[in-house]
């Protein structure tokens, strides 16, 4: 949702793109309390990463102070108005059955005085759940002096109590709710003066107060906002296909048993909700997320990627710690083709805290990845990533360590890995490396692939055939050995001129092959 934020403020003149914010830790405008004040996820001995920041830093940290501050700019009404302008605030019109509409916080979100107060009319329970509580507290109120009250009058008082409390400032509420409470159940007006009446009341109705504190926080997507992964997904097309929002098909045509075309879907655009230039700017952005910032586990050689990373909070997170991990990235960015987006709904966070850079974007890598190599689109190689290839790291020592420290070792030196070996999913912490291919100490180039076996090694283990990569160049070559499992060593780019293990050799996963390059 940030970069809902950082479109409105970018096209409404609130942020320009230059303008630099600070972390300041707490955000303490509409609450001096530090104990419950929102702030950044980032710990405050690292604050310092999030200093002069523009809006492309902003997004590369997806810093929630930075978002806060350029939220409360925009304010409620704006803020909300991008969102319904990039389709978040109506269906989507895919051709499922049963989508159900994404909800943007705002007033008439939270409490929509027009609308029937249940839950099929309310967007959420909230309403319900406030006005069920301040008849309940009238209704004791008034017991406690002898008086009742039918549920006809305590349905219309907390009714007017809760409508006055949206139209009108909170500096006029408690002449407001005195003149309600002795109209509608006849209180005195000694008993509409008593903290015991007046106190819970006013408690009450400000849960469905929209105020500028709700305003930052549904800056970051947080609120009582909740969007279905296919309006996300179709906000993030508009902002790759040049600013136009599309109808979401899930078939392209059908066909008969011969391939005649029966039916066919043609592409369906809605409107266009941003300019060419400014979904080509935020763009450019979102490809900084993957190669600077928070979503750089969803970089792919030969094919750059943009997207945005996630992690949302849910109904259920103080109780059971359940959170949302997200990515939703675009590829390639020269030639968008396809947006691919990850959500992972309470993510094992005894492997890794729930982040959407950590959990979804890994996934929406192998994704995109894949997805791009069967459409056919061709890979472009940049001089960085040629020469990223011929970063080199020792093999770490593995064995011994769990599935879930192993591969965080492996992380931390530009390695991938195969678990071989029965171990049950989400039990990584636990399940020990008995043995790894290649061994401890052993220099590979960078993103080669470690084979790490767990439970009993296989007396026969998994073998392939060495590729021939003589005449390919060393992006292509690492592909190719990748996709086998095979590690590599290569001391400088060009055209493979020889090969350490001769074309069609048996080898086993995780043999290394040494190249050499002639690059004149």
């Amino acid at each position: 949702f940030k970069m809902v934020t950082g479109i409105g403020a970018l096209s409404e003149g609130e942020l320009q793109p230059t303008e630099t914010i600070n972390d300041e830790g707490y955000f303490t405008k509409y609450n001096k309390d530090e104990s419950t004040a929102p702030k950044c996820w980032i710990s405050a001995s690292a604050r310092s990463k999030h200093q002069n920041q523009t809006i492309i830093e902003g997004l590369n940290h997806s810093c929630n102070y930075f978002f806060y501050t350029i939220g409360d700019r925009l304010g409620e009404e704006r803020l909300y108005r991008y969102a319904s302008q990039l389709g978040l605030t109506s269906k989507t019109g895919i051709d499922l059955p049963g989508e159900v509409r994404s909800v943007v916080g705002c007033q008439t979100t939270l409490y929509d005085t027009t609308k029937a107060m249940n839950e099929a009319s309310q967007d959420t329970s909230l309403p319900i759940i406030v006005f069920n509580a301040i008849k309940k507290h009238l209704k004791n109120c008034g017991a406690s002096r002898g008086l009742e009250y039918t549920d006809e009058r305590l349905s219309a008082c907390a009714k007017r109590l809760m409508d006055m409390a949206v139209n009108y400032s909170e500096s006029q509420w408690l002449d407001n709710m005195r003149t309600i409470l002795m109209e509608e159940l006849n209180m005195s007006k000694e008993m509409v003066y008593l903290q015991a009446v007046i106190g819970d009341t006013y408690n009450y109705m400000n849960d469905i107060k929209w105020g500028g504190a709700q305003t930052i926080l549904a800056a970051i997507g947080q609120s009582v906002t909740v969007l279905t992964p296919a309006a996300v997904a179709r906000y993030v097309c508009a902002i790759a296909n040049g600013g136009y929002l599309l109808t979401p098909n899930i078939v392209s045509e059908i066909t008969d048993s011969q391939g005649n075309v029966i039916t066919r879907y043609d592409k369906e655009v809605e409107r266009q909700v941003v300019s060419e230039s400014t979904a080509k700017q935020v763009l450019a952005m979102l490809e900084g997320v993957v190669t600077t910032g928070t979503g750089h586990n969803a970089y792919v050689a030969g094919y750059r990627v943009a997207g945005k990373t996630g992690t949302s909070e849910t109904i259920e997170t103080t109780q059971t710690d359940r959170f949302v991990a997200s990515f939703c990235g675009i590829a390639p960015v020269d030639d968008p083709q396809i947006v691919v987006l990850v959500m992972i709904d309470h993510p094992d966070q005894r492997i890794a805290t729930a982040s959407g850079g950590r959990q979804a974007a890994p996934a929406a890598a192998e994704i995109i990845e894949k997805t791009l190599e069967y459409m056919g689109v061709e890979r472009r190689y940049t001089e960085q990533e040629q020469s990223n290839f011929l970063a080199q790291s020792p093999v770490p020592k593995l064995t011994d360590k769990s599935i879930a420290e192993a591969i965080a070792a492996l992380d931390s030196v530009g390695l991938k890995c195969k678990v071989v070996g029965d171990y049950t999913e989400g039990e990584e912490h636990k399940t020990t490396i008995v043995q790894q291919m290649p061994a401890e100490g052993i220099i590979v180039n960078r993103n080669s692939q470690v084979i790490l076996y767990v439970g009993e090694v296989p007396e026969t283990k998994t073998t392939v055939k060495v590729p021939d990569l003589v005449g390919s160049s060393l992006a292509d070559a690492y592909v190719l050995l990748k996709e086998r499992g095979l590690s590599m060593i290569a001391k400088q780019t060009g055209t493979v001129i020889s090969q350490s293990i001769e074309p069609g050799t048996v080898v086993e996963e995780g043999t290394i092959v040494t190249l050499e390059l002639n690059n004149e």
